[in-house]
C-alpha cells in the first residue's frame, strides 16, 4: 500500500490526530508523524488501532516526512528545527524507543524543508530537494555519494525514489519541448503521473551529477 493511501486512511480513521505530515509502515506497524509534534505514534497497519507505543524524539520540533528502512529497522524523519534554525534528518530505532540521533544536518536553509522528501533502500537514503536536486547518502556512514541536478526545464521536483536497478524515478512538473507526451491531462490529480520520468545518472547527459 502506498504511503499516500496510508496517510489518507490514517487521517480519516485516527481520532484526535490532526495535521498528519508523514506515514510509513514496517512489519505491519504504521509510524505516523504530525506537524509541530516531537512524537511518532504507532498503529496496527491492518486495523488502524493505536498500539499504545509512542516514540518521543527529544529535540524534534516539526517533522515533515518519514520513511522506514527494513534492512536496519530504522526510521528516518525530516525535521524543521525552529529553535535551532536548522533542517535535519533524524534516525530513530524501531527496536529501542530511546535510541535516536540527529543523523543528518543540512548546511543550508535556502530550500524549504517541507520540499525535502525521503526515500530509502537497504544501503541508501535519497533526499529530494527543491527546486531540482537529488542527494544520495550512505545509510551506514552518512557519506554523500551523489548529487544529481535535474535540467532547468524541471520547474518543481516533487519526489524521487531509487530503484533496485540503480536508477532514479522522479515526479516533477515541467517538460522539455523535445519530449513527446501523449494523453496530457490538465487535471492536477494526473499531473504527477504524466511527468514521472525514469533517469540514469550515468547515461543521461543532461542530468548533471556533482
Amino acid at each position: 500500500m502506498s504511503r499516500r493511501l496510508l496517510a489518507v486512511r490514517v487521517t480519516r480513521n485516527v481520532v484526535g490526530m490532526c495535521n498528519v505530515t508523514g506515514v510509513t509502515e514496517l512489519n505491519s506497524v504504521m509510524y505516523v508523524i504530525s506537524s509541530g509534534s516531537c512524537v511518532i505514534r504507532t498503529y496496527n497497519a491492518d486495523t488502524f488501532s493505536p498500539l499504545g507505543r509512542i516514540i518521543h524524539v527529544e529535540g524534534m520540533t516539526d517533522p515533515c516526512d518519514i520513511v522506514a528502512c527494513r534492512h536496519g529497522r530504522q526510521l528516518y524523519v525530516t525535521d524543521l528545527e525552529l529553535a535551532n534554525s536548522v533542517d535535519c534528518v533524524w534516525q530513530v530505532s524501531t527496536d529501542n524507543c530511546d535510541q535516536f540521533e540527529r543523523w543528518l544536518v543540512f548546511e543550508s536553509r535556502d530550500d524549504n524543508i517541507e520540499d525535502r522528501k525521503l526515500s530509502v533502500t537497504s544501503e541508501h537514503l535519497l533526499v529530494t530537494s527543491h527546486p531540482r536536486s537529488l542527494y544520495q547518502y550512505n545509510t551506514t556512514n552518512k557519506r554523500l555519494l551523489r548529487t544529481v541536478r535535474l535540467p532547468e526545464y524541471v520547474e518543481e521536483l516533487w519526489h524521487g525514489t531509487e530503484t533496485l536497478r540503480g536508477t532514479f524515478v522522479v515526479a516533477y512538473s515541467g517538460t522539455a519541448k523535445k519530449l513527446k507526451l501523449c494523453a496530457v491531462s490538465k487535471t492536477r490529480s494526473c499531473h504527477i503521473f504524466i511527468y514521472s520520468w525514469c533517469i540514469r545518472y550515468d547515461t543521461i547527459g543532461e542530468f548533471k551529477e556533482d
